[in-house]
């Protein structure tokens, strides 16, 4: 009796071991190649305006939404946002900006740095092109999600000068398989 319990503990140990060599060998690939994904974002913005007529002048902050379509360029995981910024202003003004972005990442782990460098094309309140430059950390929950911290400055230029300071806070949902 003691040799066939043995037998069939070896038994069992060796059907289960290439299963468990085979989820050893599994891991999530957490640098974003070949995904496309969605950005949904909740930011504080700050906007600081001089301009020839005094009505637009000032500092005008507003919480601003931001929803992006990302698709990867190139092997390192980088990828180029097109979306847009929706939000409040002071009193009634409305804050519309679509913008395109690339944001380039740093590391291959769950934990990552990011940089941005894009376009902004603020439609309200004023018409002003823009410039931004931001930066993150992210941290994947998942191959296909993540939340990330960020923020960012811009300086535009159209019916009036314009600079704005960004931070909030966001998801990324990527679709498919890495690599």
């Amino acid at each position: 009796m003691r040799c066939t319990s043995t037998a069939s503990l070896a038994a069992a140990a060796l059907l289960l071991a290439p299963s468990a060599a085979g989820a050893a060998e599994f891991e999530w690939r957490l640098d974003h190649r070949n995904q496309p994904s969605v950005l949904g974002a909740v930011l504080f913005e700050q906007l600081i305006t001089t301009a020839g007529d005094e009505s637009e002048e000032g500092s005008d902050p507003g919480a601003v939404a931001d929803l992006a379509l990302g698709l990867p360029v190139n092997e390192e995981g980088g990828e180029v946002f097109l979306g847009l910024r929706l939000g409040t202003g002071a009193g009634e003004r409305r804050l519309v900006a679509p913008h395109l972005f690339y944001r380039a990442y740093a590391g291959e782990e769950a934990w990552k740095t990011f940089f941005d460098a894009g376009l902004l094309l603020r439609i309200e309140p004023l018409l002003v092109g823009a410039a931004r430059l931001g930066f993150g950390l992210q941290y994947d929950l998942h191959e296909n999600w993540g939340a990330y911290l960020a923020t960012g400055a811009s300086l535009g230029y159209g019916d009036a000068l314009q600079v704005g300071i960004d931070v909030g806070a966001g998801l990324q949902f990527r679709f498919g398989t890495a690599g």
